[in-house]
């Protein structure tokens, strides 16, 4: 293993640039791990969202599918989750905001935070159509949480096989950035054609609850990934906001 992280550590020194840099999950992991080591980048569909492995070929291919029918409240978190599609998206505000001033759930700031998140939603559908079909160079990234990925040894391969097969038929002039922990890159690791689609490791992924907590991130296997993969235009900021534009 070893051996493995100094090979990534001399190859992180190729630099490979692109007009976008999107996470298309499994959860907001990756999107911190942007934000801390390159700045920030513009939100897509599914940097901020929790998204199952058996879902994601099926959004990829249609993203529309997305509160296209039930919206499932966690009222305990403010997310929202689609009943079609099994992946749940996070609201703007801290749960604490939608209490009235008896510390009792407000109806109204719950109906107004589940209208914002689906207006929202919408948005970044049509814009991740838009910049998918793009001229632009783009590199997806996703990364294998073990809690949102039930597949192992040659399912995980097959499916990583179809996650990379999809993007290259909904996308124009994309790669895919394939991040996995230790205990997988064997299985994945000779996928990698160092072309338009990359293997890399880190340590180990975050507890789900604690996606952006420094303390439990692999930021140091985050910074050397992505000091090897960069967007063309980076602008650090002091203020980065989830559902916010930074720069293009």
């Amino acid at each position: 293993m070893q051996i493995f992280r100094k090979i990534l550590e001399k190859i992180s020194k190729k630099k490979h640039i692109y007009d976008y840099i999107i996470s298309i999950g499994m959860n907001c992991e990756i999107m911190y791990q942007i934000k801390e080591h390159i700045g920030a980048v513009d939100s897509s569909l599914l940097s901020w969202a929790a998204v199952p492995a058996k879902s994601l070929v099926k959004v990829l291919k249609n993203p529309k599918l997305i509160f296209s029918g039930e919206i499932e409240e966690w009222r305990e978190c403010n997310m929202w989750h689609c009943q079609v599609t099994n992946i749940t998206f996070h609201g703007q505000k801290a749960p604490a905001e939608l209490l009235d001033t008896d510390g009792k759930p407000d109806e109204t700031k719950i109906e107004l935070e589940k209208q914002d998140t689906i207006s929202r939603v919408k948005y970044l559908i049509d814009k991740f159509i838009h910049v998918a079909r793009s001229k632009e160079s783009k590199l997806y990234i996703l990364g294998i949480h073990p809690h949102f990925c039930e597949y192992k040894n040659e399912e995980l391969r097959v499916f990583v096989q179809k996650v990379f097969q999809t993007i290259q038929k909904i996308a124009n002039n994309a790669s895919l950035l394939i991040i996995v922990s230790k205990e997988n890159i064997n299985v994945l690791k000779n996928l990698d054609n160092d072309t338009n689609f990359f293997v890399r490791v880190i340590d180990h992924f975050a507890p789900f609850t604690q996606a952006t907590s420094p303390q439990y991130v692999d930021l140091r296997g985050g910074k050397v990934i992505l000091s090897e993969f960069r967007p063309k235009n980076i602008r650090k900021d002091t203020k980065v906001y989830k559902f916010e534009r930074i720069f293009i």
